[in-house]
């Protein structure tokens, strides 16, 4: 049984009001990656609106026996902070939304009705779009109408940094294979009931990978992940303090009854994992898989560290009492802070509400293993091996707090990760290799935009062929084989998670293969293998287990 909830803050002073507010957004877009399809929306929402309601927002895989089944219901933006000592929120569940398409602007006005029907769209752009565009002048509308205006990142091409003109070099600036680009503000939004807005504007880049060297096939780690970063712009006239960011996740994982979920803080990941090794049913996986939130980039706290995940609360789905969802502002800051909605701090025994014995406080629901079956898990909810009654289950991954000067901005980014393996808590541990892999490729400036060449590549000067890593992930060490030409060489070099290189090899291809082995004195972790010379520039990430 789904409730749905809402909340909607009303305006204040502090944010001017236009004569009229805006409706809700009703652009819909499709993110498409390699091996991974999901519903994009304007509303604060992601996954699901409109027509697609039934788990069918969020696809992966695309292929295979599984094709088609979804990991994910449903999940939502969810802000929180304080605005001259008010406690402030805007979030967004199943219905009412609380964000509108466009942007407020400096001086904290609103858009009209017509500004947001202007914004009420999702543009979507490819590489191979800009390609097309650079080879021979097809342009796509989203192509041609990418929204600076509304805060779309360029990279400029024609030495004005202020304008977006395609034809006189400027691109859209493309993470990954395929980004998706919208805006949304919650200060236009209709019905209050709850409260003045926070008074943001919100900048949403979505992004996927669909081409060598990162996604080749179906099945591999960026095959079948995607990637948010919001960009927050206090508009609210004063400082926004204690500023929390997070999702509101409900992770129905195939067959939504026999879930669990869990908090890995030395990933930062927030995940949900099938109970047992049955993921019953006509909308089950096969083998149950295992599937995670990963906050991979975020604002750094007082010490210049990335904050990372620093809350993970689960809901109890009762109709009332301090363990259910939140409902009013307050109780929306309380759960991106890890607390219950009463105030109450989290313990680690039971189901973490109350003394709970004396038992350690936390921020995080479940964050023990529960492949081990750790303590406290799903699985050791007491220390004795208690187990809770597996079912659907919702939550929230928070980030924060920081703190906004009006204007200011700040970004999160989340990468969604998907793995399937050979039973339910196989999937749990190549879920965390691909949660490693997130860190790692974000240190190492892949989840960055990049400009399209201005035309096709030109053939390599040798011709050279690379076979990727293998095995990956590897124990002990892994091999890298290269064939080509003799009297060019090229250079492997292997580089940790911090883009430190670990290993350097310099290698000449011959007319058969050679076969490099790289990686026998590297600690366990996450690497980056790359090839540089005879006109290629590749990485391939690696996971070294033990």
């Amino acid at each position: 049984m789904r409730f749905v909830l809402l909340l909607l803050l009303a305006a204040s002073a502090a944010v001017a009001q236009p004569a009229d507010l805006c409706p809700m957004g009703e652009a819909v877009g499709w993110l498409d990656g390699a091996d991974v399809r999901g519903a994009l929306f304007n509303t604060g929402q992601l996954f699901f609106g409109g027509t697609i309601t039934n788990g069918d927002g969020y696809l992966t895989p695309l292929f295979g026996e599984d094709a088609g089944k979804s990991p994910i219901y449903n999940a939502g933006l969810w802000l929180a902070g304080r605005v001259g000592g008010e406690v402030r929120a805007s979030g967004t569940r199943y219905a009412n939304f609380a964000y509108r398409p466009g942007v407020a602007g400096p001086d904290g006005t609103p858009p009209t009705p017509a500004e947001c029907a202007d914004a009420d769209r999702i543009w979507i752009v490819a590489r191979t779009d800009v390609e097309r565009y650079l080879r021979d002048g097809t342009l796509t509308d989203d192509l041609r109408d990418w929204p600076a205006h509304l805060g779309a990142s360029v990279l400029d091409g024609d030495g004005d940094p202020t304008n977006y003109d395609l034809a006189g070099g400027d691109q859209p600036a493309i993470r990954g294979d395929v980004t998706a680009f919208w805006a949304m503000t919650d200060t236009a939004r209709d019905n209050p009931v709850n409260g003045p807005p926070l008074g943001v504007d919100v900048a949403v880049e979505a992004f996927a990978f669909r081409a060598p060297p990162f996604a080749p096939t179906p099945g591999s780690a960026l095959a079948s992940a995607t990637v948010y970063r919001f960009t927050i712009t206090n508009r609210a006239g004063a400082t926004i303090r204690d500023l929390h960011a997070g999702l509101f996740l409900d992770m129905d994982l195939g067959m939504a009854v026999d879930d669990y979920v869990g908090a890995d803080t030395t990933r930062h990941m927030a995940f949900a994992y099938n109970a047992d090794n049955d993921d019953e049913g006509a909308t089950g996986y096969g083998v149950p898989p295992a599937f995670g939130v990963v906050v991979a980039d975020s604002p750094e706290d007082a010490a210049g560290e990335p904050l990372g995940m620093t809350a993970f609360r689960y809901f109890e789905g009762v109709t009332t009492g301090p363990t259910n969802d939140p409902s009013v502002p307050e109780e929306f800051y309380l759960t991106l802070q890890g607390l219950w909605i009463d105030g109450t701090p989290m313990r680690e025994r039971g189901n973490g509400y109350g003394d709970q014995g004396g038992a350690p406080l936390t921020t995080f629901a479940f964050a023990g293993d529960p492949v081990t079956a750790a303590l406290w898990s799903e699985r050791n909810n007491n220390g004795n091996g208690g187990q809770n009654s597996a079912g659907e289950r919702r939550s929230t991954l928070a980030s924060g707090p920081v703190t906004l000067a009006p204007d200011a901005s700040a970004s999160w980014t989340f990468a969604l990760v998907f793995a399937q393996g050979s039973d339910n808590n196989d999937s749990i541990v190549r879920l965390r290799g691909r949660a490693e892999q997130m860190h790692a490729l974000q240190a190492a400036g892949v989840f960055e935009p990049s400009r399209v060449g201005t035309l096709p590549a030109p053939p390599p000067p040798v011709e050279l062929a690379i076979r990727r890593p293998a095995p990956n992930p590897f124990v002990g060490s892994t091999a890298l084989s290269l064939r080509g030409l003799a009297g060019e060489a090229v250079t492997l070099t292997v580089a940790d998670v911090l883009g430190r290189t670990v290993e350097r090899r310099d290698v000449t291809p011959t007319a058969d293969d050679v076969d490099v082995s790289l990686g026998a004195g590297l600690a366990p972790g996450v690497y980056v293998v790359r090839v540089t010379g005879s006109g290629f520039d590749l990485g391939f990430p690696v996971v070294k287990t033990r």
